[in-house]
Protein backbone atom coordinates (compact mmCIF):
# COMPACT_ATOMS: atom_id res chain seq x y z
CA UNK A 1 0.00 0.00 0.00
CA UNK A 2 3.04 2.44 -0.58
CA UNK A 3 1.56 3.72 -3.66
CA UNK A 4 -1.02 5.05 -1.85
CA UNK A 5 -1.27 8.92 -2.23
CA UNK A 6 -0.33 10.91 1.22
CA UNK A 7 -3.32 12.74 1.74
CA UNK A 8 -5.57 9.30 1.18
CA UNK A 9 -3.37 7.47 3.86
CA UNK A 10 -3.99 10.26 5.86
CA UNK A 11 -8.00 10.54 5.53
CA UNK A 12 -8.43 6.97 6.41
CA UNK A 13 -6.41 6.94 9.15
CA UNK A 14 -8.21 9.93 10.24
CA UNK A 15 -11.55 8.57 9.39
CA UNK A 16 -10.93 5.27 11.65
CA UNK A 17 -9.25 6.65 14.21
CA UNK A 18 -12.01 9.26 15.05
CA UNK A 19 -14.99 6.44 14.27
CA UNK A 20 -15.71 6.35 17.68
CA UNK A 21 -17.08 9.35 18.34
CA UNK A 22 -18.35 9.53 14.56
CA UNK A 23 -20.71 6.87 15.95
CA UNK A 24 -20.97 7.66 19.43
CA UNK A 25 -24.33 6.89 20.14
CA UNK A 26 -23.88 3.55 18.90
CA UNK A 27 -20.61 2.92 20.77
CA UNK A 28 -22.12 3.94 23.94
CA UNK A 29 -24.80 1.14 23.27
CA UNK A 30 -22.82 -1.25 23.12
CA UNK A 31 -20.68 -0.36 25.90
CA UNK A 32 -23.69 -0.30 28.04
CA UNK A 33 -24.56 -3.89 26.64
CA UNK A 34 -21.17 -4.85 27.09
CA UNK A 35 -20.40 -3.64 30.72
CA UNK A 36 -22.93 -3.50 33.82
CA UNK A 37 -22.36 0.50 34.28
CA UNK A 38 -24.79 3.21 35.32
CA UNK A 39 -25.28 6.27 33.00
CA UNK A 40 -23.60 8.57 35.52
CA UNK A 41 -20.17 6.31 34.73
CA UNK A 42 -21.19 6.07 30.91
CA UNK A 43 -20.91 9.89 31.01
CA UNK A 44 -17.51 9.80 32.65
CA UNK A 45 -16.29 7.37 30.26
CA UNK A 46 -17.03 9.81 26.96
CA UNK A 47 -15.50 12.63 28.94
CA UNK A 48 -12.70 10.88 29.61
CA UNK A 49 -11.89 9.34 25.90
CA UNK A 50 -12.76 13.29 24.95
CA UNK A 51 -10.03 14.47 27.83
CA UNK A 52 -7.63 11.58 25.65
CA UNK A 53 -8.50 14.07 22.86
CA UNK A 54 -6.84 16.88 24.82
CA UNK A 55 -3.98 15.49 26.00
CA UNK A 56 -2.85 14.17 22.59
CA UNK A 57 -2.93 17.74 21.38
CA UNK A 58 -0.60 18.71 24.52
CA UNK A 59 1.55 15.99 23.86
CA UNK A 60 1.84 16.32 19.76
CA UNK A 61 3.04 19.97 20.59
CA UNK A 62 5.75 18.62 23.51
CA UNK A 63 7.05 16.02 21.18
CA UNK A 64 7.66 18.23 18.34
CA UNK A 65 9.44 20.96 21.13
CA UNK A 66 11.93 18.52 22.18
CA UNK A 67 12.30 16.90 18.40
CA UNK A 68 10.78 13.85 19.24
CA UNK A 69 9.74 12.33 16.20
CA UNK A 70 6.37 10.77 16.55
CA UNK A 71 5.80 7.27 14.58
CA UNK A 72 1.82 6.99 14.27
CA UNK A 73 2.29 3.64 13.62
CA UNK A 74 2.63 3.37 17.09
CA UNK A 75 0.20 5.24 18.41
CA UNK A 76 -2.52 2.99 15.76
CA UNK A 77 -0.54 -0.05 17.14
CA UNK A 78 -1.70 1.05 20.59
CA UNK A 79 -5.17 1.89 19.39
CA UNK A 80 -6.01 -1.55 17.96
CA UNK A 81 -4.69 -3.19 21.49
CA UNK A 82 -7.21 -0.54 23.14
CA UNK A 83 -9.62 -1.73 21.18
CA UNK A 84 -9.39 -5.25 21.05
CA UNK A 85 -8.59 -5.44 24.80
CA UNK A 86 -11.99 -3.86 25.35
CA UNK A 87 -14.07 -5.98 23.43
CA UNK A 88 -11.97 -9.27 25.91
CA UNK A 89 -12.75 -7.55 29.08
CA UNK A 90 -15.74 -7.10 31.63
CA UNK A 91 -13.71 -5.46 34.40
CA UNK A 92 -15.08 -1.84 34.83
CA UNK A 93 -12.00 -0.22 36.00
CA UNK A 94 -9.30 -1.54 33.40
CA UNK A 95 -12.28 -0.92 30.99
CA UNK A 96 -11.91 2.96 31.74
CA UNK A 97 -7.86 3.01 31.79
CA UNK A 98 -8.14 1.26 28.17
CA UNK A 99 -10.86 3.53 26.91
CA UNK A 100 -8.80 6.63 28.38
CA UNK A 101 -5.39 5.01 26.53
CA UNK A 102 -7.32 4.40 23.21
CA UNK A 103 -8.45 8.20 23.57
CA UNK A 104 -4.82 9.52 23.77
CA UNK A 105 -3.59 7.09 20.77
CA UNK A 106 -6.36 7.98 18.57
CA UNK A 107 -5.65 11.68 19.26
CA UNK A 108 -1.86 11.42 18.65
CA UNK A 109 -2.93 9.55 15.12
CA UNK A 110 -5.51 12.46 14.45
CA UNK A 111 -3.51 15.52 15.16
CA UNK A 112 -0.69 13.60 12.81
CA UNK A 113 -3.39 13.55 10.25
CA UNK A 114 -4.23 16.85 10.34
CA UNK A 115 -0.50 17.77 10.11
CA UNK A 116 -0.24 15.87 6.54
CA UNK A 117 -3.44 17.38 5.54
CA UNK A 118 -2.95 21.10 6.43
CA UNK A 119 0.95 20.38 4.53
CA UNK A 120 -1.53 20.03 1.19
CA UNK A 121 -0.75 22.39 -1.81
CA UNK A 122 -4.39 23.33 -1.19
CA UNK A 123 -5.65 21.97 2.64
CA UNK A 124 -9.17 23.06 1.79
CA UNK A 125 -9.38 20.58 -1.05
CA UNK A 126 -7.85 18.59 1.24
CA UNK A 127 -9.58 18.42 4.54
CA UNK A 128 -13.12 18.27 1.98
CA UNK A 129 -11.94 14.98 0.89
CA UNK A 130 -10.56 13.71 4.10
CA UNK A 131 -14.43 14.90 5.89
CA UNK A 132 -16.15 13.30 2.43
CA UNK A 133 -14.13 10.31 3.38
CA UNK A 134 -14.65 10.18 7.31
CA UNK A 135 -18.92 10.70 6.45
CA UNK A 136 -18.82 7.75 4.19
CA UNK A 137 -16.86 5.45 6.89
CA UNK A 138 -19.77 6.40 9.42
CA UNK A 139 -21.88 5.83 6.95
CA UNK A 140 -20.93 2.05 6.59
CA UNK A 141 -20.48 2.02 10.33
CA UNK A 142 -23.64 2.62 11.47
CA UNK A 143 -25.20 0.15 9.15
CA UNK A 144 -22.78 -2.77 9.91
CA UNK A 145 -21.76 -2.51 13.96
CA UNK A 146 -25.79 -2.55 15.16
CA UNK A 147 -26.57 -5.39 12.94
CA UNK A 148 -23.10 -6.90 14.00
CA UNK A 149 -23.86 -6.50 17.33
CA UNK A 150 -27.24 -7.49 17.27
CA UNK A 151 -26.04 -11.05 15.43
CA UNK A 152 -23.45 -11.63 17.72
CA UNK A 153 -22.54 -10.09 21.11
CA UNK A 154 -21.21 -6.23 22.23
CA UNK A 155 -17.87 -7.00 21.99
CA UNK A 156 -17.58 -8.00 18.24
CA UNK A 157 -18.10 -3.76 18.32
CA UNK A 158 -14.59 -3.62 19.68
CA UNK A 159 -13.02 -6.31 17.73
CA UNK A 160 -13.92 -4.82 14.60
CA UNK A 161 -13.13 -1.37 15.19
CA UNK A 162 -9.76 -3.15 16.42
CA UNK A 163 -9.27 -4.95 13.10
CA UNK A 164 -10.29 -1.74 11.05
CA UNK A 165 -7.26 -0.15 12.89
CA UNK A 166 -5.10 -3.34 12.25
CA UNK A 167 -5.81 -2.81 8.85
CA UNK A 168 -4.79 1.23 9.14
CA UNK A 169 -1.56 0.03 10.14
CA UNK A 170 -0.66 -1.47 6.44
CA UNK A 171 -0.69 2.03 4.99
CA UNK A 172 2.51 3.91 5.37
CA UNK A 173 3.44 5.92 8.20
CA UNK A 174 2.81 10.22 8.23
CA UNK A 175 5.81 11.50 8.20
CA UNK A 176 5.88 14.63 10.15
CA UNK A 177 5.44 17.97 8.10
CA UNK A 178 6.67 21.82 9.19
CA UNK A 179 9.44 20.00 10.98
CA UNK A 180 11.35 23.55 9.25
CA UNK A 181 9.26 25.47 11.68
CA UNK A 182 9.07 23.64 14.58
CA UNK A 183 11.61 25.46 16.42
CA UNK A 184 9.64 28.77 16.04
CA UNK A 185 8.49 29.76 19.18
CA UNK A 186 9.80 33.28 19.84
CA UNK A 187 7.98 35.08 16.99
CA UNK A 188 4.69 33.27 17.49
CA UNK A 189 1.57 35.51 18.07
CA UNK A 190 -0.37 33.68 20.65
CA UNK A 191 -3.49 36.12 19.78
CA UNK A 192 -3.79 35.18 16.18
CA UNK A 193 -3.31 31.50 17.41
CA UNK A 194 -6.15 32.03 19.69
CA UNK A 195 -8.51 33.67 17.64
CA UNK A 196 -7.60 30.72 14.71
CA UNK A 197 -8.37 28.10 17.65
CA UNK A 198 -11.85 29.74 18.94
CA UNK A 199 -12.90 30.08 15.09
CA UNK A 200 -12.71 26.43 14.79
CA UNK A 201 -14.40 26.03 18.87
CA UNK A 202 -17.22 28.05 17.51
CA UNK A 203 -17.96 25.77 14.42
CA UNK A 204 -17.83 22.98 16.56
CA UNK A 205 -20.03 24.50 19.57
CA UNK A 206 -22.59 25.56 16.72
CA UNK A 207 -23.30 21.99 15.24
CA UNK A 208 -23.15 20.36 18.44
CA UNK A 209 -25.65 22.51 19.87
CA UNK A 210 -28.30 22.24 16.92
CA UNK A 211 -27.15 18.63 16.76
CA UNK A 212 -28.20 17.72 20.62
CA UNK A 213 -31.84 19.55 19.69
CA UNK A 214 -32.37 18.22 16.47
CA UNK A 215 -34.04 14.73 17.69
CA UNK A 216 -36.58 16.58 19.74
CA UNK A 217 -37.17 19.15 16.83
CA UNK A 218 -37.92 16.31 14.66
CA UNK A 219 -40.77 15.21 17.08
CA UNK A 220 -42.28 18.34 17.22
CA UNK A 221 -42.14 18.22 13.03
CA UNK A 222 -44.02 15.12 12.94
CA UNK A 223 -41.25 12.75 12.13
CA UNK A 224 -41.78 9.55 14.68
CA UNK A 225 -38.45 8.61 16.48
CA UNK A 226 -38.33 5.51 14.37
CA UNK A 227 -37.73 7.46 10.77
CA UNK A 228 -35.13 10.00 12.32
CA UNK A 229 -31.79 7.88 11.86
CA UNK A 230 -32.91 7.26 8.50
CA UNK A 231 -33.52 11.05 8.15
CA UNK A 232 -29.98 11.47 9.87
CA UNK A 233 -28.34 8.91 7.60
CA UNK A 234 -29.76 10.00 4.50
CA UNK A 235 -28.18 13.66 5.50
CA UNK A 236 -25.01 12.00 5.93
CA UNK A 237 -24.92 11.95 2.46
CA UNK A 238 -25.52 15.62 2.12
CA UNK A 239 -22.36 16.43 4.12
CA UNK A 240 -20.48 13.83 1.70
CA UNK A 241 -21.44 16.23 -0.96
CA UNK A 242 -20.79 19.13 1.77
CA UNK A 243 -17.50 18.17 1.95
CA UNK A 244 -16.64 17.80 -1.84
CA UNK A 245 -17.87 21.01 -2.53
CA UNK A 246 -14.89 22.36 -0.59
CA UNK A 247 -12.73 21.16 -2.71
CA UNK A 248 -13.67 22.66 -5.79
CA UNK A 249 -11.47 25.25 -6.83
CA UNK A 250 -13.93 28.21 -6.90
CA UNK A 251 -13.86 27.20 -3.44
CA UNK A 252 -10.48 27.96 -2.23
CA UNK A 253 -9.83 31.36 -4.34
CA UNK A 254 -13.66 32.41 -3.15
CA UNK A 255 -13.32 31.39 0.37
CA UNK A 256 -14.40 34.21 2.03
CA UNK A 257 -17.06 35.27 0.03
CA UNK A 258 -18.25 31.29 0.28
CA UNK A 259 -18.24 30.68 4.25
CA UNK A 260 -20.21 34.55 4.19
CA UNK A 261 -22.66 32.86 1.96
CA UNK A 262 -22.62 29.47 3.56
CA UNK A 263 -23.12 30.71 7.29
CA UNK A 264 -26.64 33.12 6.03
CA UNK A 265 -27.68 30.32 4.52
CA UNK A 266 -26.96 28.50 7.68
CA UNK A 267 -28.81 31.11 9.89
CA UNK A 268 -32.38 30.84 7.26
CA UNK A 269 -32.15 26.95 7.64
CA UNK A 270 -31.53 26.57 11.44
CA UNK A 271 -34.66 29.27 11.47
CA UNK A 272 -36.74 26.74 9.88
CA UNK A 273 -35.40 23.68 11.29
CA UNK A 274 -36.13 25.60 15.03
CA UNK A 275 -39.74 26.75 14.46
CA UNK A 276 -42.89 25.56 12.61
CA UNK A 277 -44.64 22.18 12.33
CA UNK A 278 -43.97 21.23 8.84
CA UNK A 279 -42.81 17.95 8.18
CA UNK A 280 -41.47 18.26 4.89
CA UNK A 281 -39.39 21.91 5.59
CA UNK A 282 -37.54 20.05 8.38
CA UNK A 283 -36.56 17.27 6.30
CA UNK A 284 -35.35 19.56 3.47
CA UNK A 285 -33.79 22.11 6.06
CA UNK A 286 -31.97 19.34 8.34
CA UNK A 287 -29.69 17.75 4.67
CA UNK A 288 -29.15 21.20 3.85
CA UNK A 289 -27.88 22.14 7.56
CA UNK A 290 -25.04 19.02 7.19
CA UNK A 291 -24.25 20.07 3.83
CA UNK A 292 -23.54 23.42 4.71
CA UNK A 293 -21.89 22.47 7.94
CA UNK A 294 -19.48 19.76 6.08
CA UNK A 295 -18.71 22.74 3.40
CA UNK A 296 -17.83 24.96 6.32
CA UNK A 297 -15.31 22.76 8.13
CA UNK A 298 -12.89 22.41 5.76
CA UNK A 299 -12.94 25.94 4.55
CA UNK A 300 -12.00 26.23 7.92
CA UNK A 301 -9.41 24.07 8.97
CA UNK A 302 -7.29 24.78 5.37
CA UNK A 303 -7.67 28.56 6.63
CA UNK A 304 -6.41 27.48 10.20
CA UNK A 305 -3.44 25.16 8.41
CA UNK A 306 -2.44 27.86 6.06
CA UNK A 307 -1.05 30.43 7.89
CA UNK A 308 1.97 31.62 9.31
CA UNK A 309 1.29 29.71 12.70
CA UNK A 310 -0.48 26.81 11.10
CA UNK A 311 2.30 24.44 12.17
CA UNK A 312 0.78 25.55 16.14
CA UNK A 313 -2.96 25.80 15.17
CA UNK A 314 -3.20 22.45 13.93
CA UNK A 315 -1.97 20.82 16.62
CA UNK A 316 -4.28 21.94 18.99
CA UNK A 317 -7.47 21.64 16.14
CA UNK A 318 -8.44 18.73 17.84
CA UNK A 319 -9.00 19.83 21.78
CA UNK A 320 -10.91 22.95 19.87
CA UNK A 321 -12.93 21.03 18.27
CA UNK A 322 -13.78 18.41 21.08
CA UNK A 323 -14.04 21.31 23.42
CA UNK A 324 -16.57 23.38 21.58
CA UNK A 325 -18.76 19.97 20.41
CA UNK A 326 -18.54 19.28 24.26
CA UNK A 327 -19.82 22.97 25.59
CA UNK A 328 -22.40 23.28 22.83
CA UNK A 329 -25.33 21.57 24.19
CA UNK A 330 -24.75 22.92 27.41
CA UNK A 331 -25.35 26.17 26.86
CA UNK A 332 -28.93 25.96 25.96
CA UNK A 333 -31.29 27.21 27.52
CA UNK A 334 -34.98 25.88 26.97
CA UNK A 335 -36.73 28.64 25.37
CA UNK A 336 -33.96 30.72 23.96
CA UNK A 337 -32.19 27.77 21.44
CA UNK A 338 -33.09 29.86 17.73
CA UNK A 339 -31.64 33.06 19.73
CA UNK A 340 -28.96 31.62 20.91
CA UNK A 341 -27.97 29.43 17.89
CA UNK A 342 -27.99 32.95 15.70
CA UNK A 343 -25.39 34.39 18.15
CA UNK A 344 -23.63 31.44 18.23
CA UNK A 345 -23.34 31.31 14.26
CA UNK A 346 -23.08 35.05 14.09
CA UNK A 347 -19.58 35.01 16.53
CA UNK A 348 -18.23 32.39 14.05
CA UNK A 349 -18.61 34.44 11.27
CA UNK A 350 -16.82 37.41 13.24
CA UNK A 351 -13.93 34.61 14.45
CA UNK A 352 -13.72 33.06 10.87
CA UNK A 353 -13.45 36.14 9.10
CA UNK A 354 -10.95 38.02 12.18
CA UNK A 355 -8.83 34.77 11.42
CA UNK A 356 -8.86 35.68 7.42
CA UNK A 357 -7.65 39.23 8.33
CA UNK A 358 -5.22 38.26 10.78
CA UNK A 359 -3.24 35.80 8.31
CA UNK A 360 -3.61 39.13 5.72
CA UNK A 361 -1.58 41.08 7.60
CA UNK A 362 1.16 38.71 8.78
Amino acid sequence: MGNIPTWLSASIKLAISVSVFSILPSYLTAVEHHLVISATSLSYLATLELMGFAIACALSFFFSRSGFRFNDKVGLALLCLCHLASGFTSNLALFFVLRGLAGISAGLVIVRCYEILGAEENPDAAFGKAIAIQMLTTAVLFMVLPAMVNLYDPSVFFITLGILVGLALLLKPLSAPFQQNDKLSGDIDFGVVFISLSAMAMVMLTHSAVWSTLSAYASTHHIEIQNQGLLFAVGTLFSVAGAMLATFPVAHQRKALILTIALVLQCLVVSTMLTGDDMYSFIVATCIFQLLWNLIVPLVMGTMASGRYGHVVIRFALAAQTFGAALGPLLLVPGWVLPEVLVFLFMTYLLISSTMMAQKTQ
